[in-house]
């Protein structure tokens, strides 16, 4: 039987031990089905924080986090050495906002082979998912041979995704994919974010765009100060103004443009889709 559960048990976390500022507070969180959530809030509210528990990137100071993926069982925290914190990685793919952070090899190929032949230690196997993950994100084989440090910003983030990918993870974190990226690149990364979700994966996506969030989320996640302070649907959470005023967040643009001509269709959460319903009324 296919399984995914993720929970977060009182999950408390501070990076300076000597102080008393906590990053995360008592944080009680589930995560079992394949969804697009988006986590949210402020600079420093705890995002990537909390999203870097979830592959033991960082271990909780109290609480613990524990992992089903595929009948597979994970134990985080700080009694316990989980001893397969390299099959939960295979598992918990993690892009970091900035792709240079987990570029490094002498070129593209060797870069996105790294962790899948790390997993399986099958170079032909390797190779094979490194291509086809540089075939999903549309890198060619003309980038192959090249340095991943000579490529664009927008080529360089195809290429730590594809990374991530080769592997072939049941959840997907990426840590603001699309900053920076102009709207056609934008436009790509979030198609594969849909179909990311079709093929049965969980992903968290780190963002404070929350157009995208509208357009394109079927959860929401929104931290201040370390604590969760909403965590419901997308229509829900942009029509509560005192948690977006504490958050730092923007009502989403289309979401105003409904409200301000009274369309209450919940399903229209695009442009395009609003363009179609006002032309064919």
């Amino acid at each position: 039987m296919i399984t995914l559960e993720i929970k977060f048990n009182q999950v408390s976390f501070k990076y300076n031990k000597k102080k008393e500022d906590y990053a995360l507070k008592k944080i009680n969180l589930l995560f079992n089905k394949s969804e697009i959530v988006f986590v949210m809030g402020s600079t420093g509210s705890g995002k990537s924080t909390l999203v870097q528990h979830l592959n033991g990137l960082l271990i909780a100071t109290s609480g613990q986090v524990s992992i089903e993926i595929d009948n597979q069982k994970f134990i985080l925290d700080k009694f316990y050495k989980e001893k397969n914190i390299n099959k939960l990685r295979e598992n918990v793919g993690f892009v970091f906002q900035f792709p240079e952070y987990q570029l490094f090899e002498t070129n593209v190929l060797k870069d996105v082979m790294f962790g899948p032949y790390n997993f399986f230690k099958d170079e032909k196997k390797a190779k094979e998912l490194a291509i086809k993950a540089l075939k999903e994100m549309g890198v060619g084989e003309e980038y192959y041979d090249r340095s991943p440090f000579e490529l664009s910003g927008g080529e360089k983030r195809k290429v730590a995704i594809a990374g991530v990918l080769a592997s072939n993870p049941r959840v997907v974190i990426l840590d603001e994919p699309t900053s920076s990226l102009d709207p056609i690149a934008t436009r790509d990364i979030m198609g594969l974010v849909k179909r990311l979700k079709e093929e049965g994966k969980l992903v968290i996506v780190i963002s404070h765009d929350t157009d995208l969030c509208y357009e394109y989320a079927d959860r929401v996640i929104i931290l201040n100060k370390g604590e969760i302070i909403k965590d419901c649907s997308v229509c829900e959470a942009f029509e509560d103004y005192r948690v977006l005023k504490d958050s730092c967040l923007e009502q989403p643009f289309i979401l105003k443009v409904k409200n301000k001509i009274g369309i209450k269709d919940e399903k229209i959460k695009s442009i395009e889709s609003l363009k179609e319903v006002l032309k064919d009324g």
